[in-house]
């Protein structure tokens, strides 16, 4: 067809169909593939006009369908690809392995013909457009059609939902999260095929990647730490489930884990297993960030608890369902001994999980295997150049773009500034901002000014003293810069820091974006690149950084970046809300999460702002209703509630706060309370358990197998078995064997 129907009205299912294979059958059988297309055409036309969809348009072999019921839709693409097996094709068409007949193993026919592959994508369209036929409604379900096989329906999360009702005669299996070219985040994709069509193997989906870490790549290689990965690696091929890296700030400890996590990650991607995940706790305090932290990672929605409790249980349930799986918790230390409980009842849960923690001390957590991390060799054998800090200083002199070249005696004059450093890595890395500028004497001699005993120096007192001469030759507007980089939170990119940071005050300051680089070739800044959007850098300050700086910055100077930052994160994410429940929601929702760390600190930054004015509440509000959006969807709901209250009593107490928005952030904590009440109404059973702790048991229940020899959880200790360990620093438990139940 070549008009264009009028654009429909109300929420509407777009179906894009596709024919797989279809150049190399042209190719081959020019004349078969004109009398197939025919076939195919004239069926397709009949059937959608029968089931009530509409045609829309036509792109060579794709067509695009509508319909305003999204059972309908559906059911029409399983009952298409049923009579697709019947039509009289061509008979050397079928002699091409694209749309030979293929039987299983009992003779059912399950493929014949042309292989048709669809996607279904359903979302109300736009008024005044043709949202449905060309916008992102159409664009959606375009490329859940592409990354589907011959013979495949894809359908969009949100047309799952939609059609729930067809599970009795459809078999609908979620393949979980994937990442799509051209769409931001990941995108659940839902795979629907006939009952009579069940055995069909399409492989594995060609998307950008199957989503099984959240793991960024580092832009900066990680150097001397190969001894520590093996380590690790050894340790988990022991039957450790849990290790815990410890030690000082500046040793590495987070960008190990990643490392380890990122090397590994072919041991956990497999099929039936569940990958490897890092979330970042440096931001943690109590048990609800823990939550929101993991159940984002997982991509978990905490939404079915009335109590934390509960969505410990639905987290420890989604480990256990997912296979082998590590999950890596940086800064583990800031929780408190509730939120290390939760992490042994996950473990207790899933016995095919592993934990890879860092923490700065060891931990009373049951099992834990500590590893000690020490700081970097400065001399090996008389020759520096062998030694890992000296690597790491001329590796980050070459990467920092200086053109610095070290000689023999430069790097043994080297070995002595790092040895006052203690061989700290975050300590040698800002030090390489600063040895192609200034002699490395008389960086020794500051750093040595600056503690009282060098020899009987702690390892936290050589990086202040570092940190300290490194901020003292600093230009003013670099300073000013690096204070202004505090307020970010979870990291940051450049359109953000352009809004936020203000150099207006120094006269030849460079713009924000040089002054950022210029942060990161000193070491006082790291960068990470974004996997759904190569070539977007984004930058994040280590926590030692960010809490050293954050005392001298002057508190106007303070106060107005954080209402900076508030305000700028405000307006970015005022449009993904609105997206939330719209087409691209799921996308929305990703976004908002990525900067959740930058929301909650802006919220809660204004309001920590005194005086208390209206101008301030307001972009509290305002920002409060955004992160509603994340929280409503993903939970945990005791977090939403915290942050409501906050909100709306601060609001309160200012005259001149905006109505509409308090009355907008009231209801969304009524409609909090009650979802909450509604639990709260089905009351514990009478195990006294809450209803999903006591489904989950049940569940449990059912699937309890036979561990291996040795102990219960699957671990490696017994009492007849001590377990052994010849790796340097790891700190083994006591050899028993231990009580958790495997399921």
């Amino acid at each position: 067809m070549d008009s264009t129907p009028p654009a429909p009205t109300g929420r509407v299912t777009v179906v894009y169909t596709d024919v797989a294979g279809s150049a190399a059958l042209w190719e081959r059988y020019p004349d078969a593939m004109r009398e197939a297309l025919e076939l195919h055409d004239a069926l397709l036309r009949e059937t959608v006009e029968a089931s009530g969809g509409r045609e829309a348009r036509v792109f060579g072999t794709a067509f695009v369908l509508v319909w305003t019921d999204a059972i309908a839709a559906v059911r029409w693409c399983l009952r298409f690809q049923e009579a697709l097996l019947d039509c009289p094709w061509p008979e050397p068409l079928l002699e091409h392995p694209e749309a030979a007949g293929v039987r299983d193993a009992e003779g059912r026919l399950l493929w014949r013909g042309l292989r048709v592959r669809m996607g279904v994508h359903s979302a109300e369209p736009v008024p005044g457009s043709e949202a449905a036929l060309r916008g992102p409604t159409l664009g959606r379900a375009g490329r859940l059609a592409h990354v589907a096989r011959g013979g495949q329906v894809l359908l969009s999360e949100v047309a799952w939902r939609e059609v729930a009702a067809l599970e009795g005669e459809a078999r609908l299996e979620d393949l979980g999260a994937h990442r799509l070219r051209g769409v931001g985040g990941l995108v659940r994709l839902v795979d629907a095929r006939a009952p009579a069509l069940a055995g069909r193997e399409v492989g594995r989906l060609p998307t950008m990647e199957h989503a099984r870490t959240n793991v960024l790549p580092d832009l900066n290689a990680l150097v001397g730490r190969d001894g520590d990965l093996s380590a690790l690696t050894e340790l988990f091929g022991l039957g450790v489930r849990l290790v815990l890296v410890v030690g000082g700030p500046g040793l590495g400890k987070s960008r190990l884990v990643r490392e380890f996590a990122r090397r590994n990650l072919g041991r956990w991607s497999g099929e039936d297993q569940g990958g490897a995940w890092v979330c970042d706790l440096s931001e943690s305090r109590e048990l609800a960030d823990l939550l929101q932290s993991v159940g984002s990672a997982l991509d978990v929605p905490l939404t079915l608890g009335r109590v934390p409790g509960d969505s410990v249980a639905q987290i420890g349930h989604a480990l256990a369902s997912r296979g082998p799986i590590l999950l890596a918790l940086d800064e583990l230390d800031r929780l408190g001994a509730e939120g290390q409980e939760a992490v042994l009842s996950w473990m207790r849960a899933a016995p095919t999980l592993r934990v890879l923690a860092t923490a700065t001390r060891r931990l009373p957590m049951e099992r834990e295997v500590a590893y000690r991390l020490d700081p970097l060799g400065v001399l090996v054998d008389d020759h520096p150049a062998e030694a890992a800090a000296v690597r790491l200083l001329t590796r980050r002199l070459r990467e920092g773009g200086e053109g610095v070249r070290l000689s023999a005696d430069q790097q043994r004059a080297c070995s002595g500034l790092l040895d006052l450093a203690g061989g700290l890595p975050l300590a040698v890395e800002m030090l390489a901002g600063q040895v192609g500028v200034h002699l490395v004497s008389d960086l020794e001699a500051d750093v040595a000014g600056r503690l009282e005993d060098a020899d009987a120096a702690s390892a936290e007192q050589r990086l202040g003293a570092v940190f300290d001469a490194c901020l003292a030759r600093l230009r003013p507007w670099e300073r000013g810069a690096l204070a202004r980089c505090s307020v970010f939170r979870g990291g940051f990119d450049l359109p953000a820091a352009e809004a936020v940071i203000d150099l207006s005050e120094w006269a030849g300051a460079p713009s924000v974006g040089d002054a950022v680089e210029r942060l990161r070739e000193l070491g006082l800044l790291r960068t990470t690149e974004v996997p759904a959007a190569p070539g977007t850098r984004r930058y994040w300050m280590h926590p030692f950084v960010r809490e050293a700086v954050s005392g001298s910055f002057p508190p106007p100077d303070r106060a107005a970046t954080v209402e900076r930052h508030a305000a700028y994160f405000v307006q970015w994410g005022e449009p993904w809300a609105i997206e939330v429940h719209r087409v691209e929601g799921n996308e929305a929702l990703a976004r908002l999460d990525e900067e959740r760390h930058n929301l909650l600190s802006a919220v809660r930054g204004v309001l920590a702002l005194r005086p208390r004015t209206a101008a301030r509440v307001d972009l509290a509000l305002r920002g409060a209703r955004i992160l509603c959006r994340v929280l409503a969807a993903q939970g945990p709901f005791e977090l939403e509630l915290q942050l409501l209250d906050a909100v709306i009593d601060a609001s309160a107490q200012v005259e001149g706060a905006s109505a509409p928005r308090l009355a907008a952030l009231l209801r969304e904590r009524g409609d909090a309370r009650r979802v909450r009440g509604q639990w709260a109404r089905h009351g514990p059973t009478s195990s006294g358990r809450s209803p999903w702790r006591a489904s989950t048991a049940t569940r449990r229940g059912r699937r309890r197998r036979s561990p291996p020899s040795g102990s219960s959880c699957g671990c490696s200790a017994s009492p007849t078995r001590p377990l052994r360990c010849s790796i340097r620093h790891a700190t083994l438990p006591a050899p028993r064997a231990c009580d958790a139940k495997r399921p």
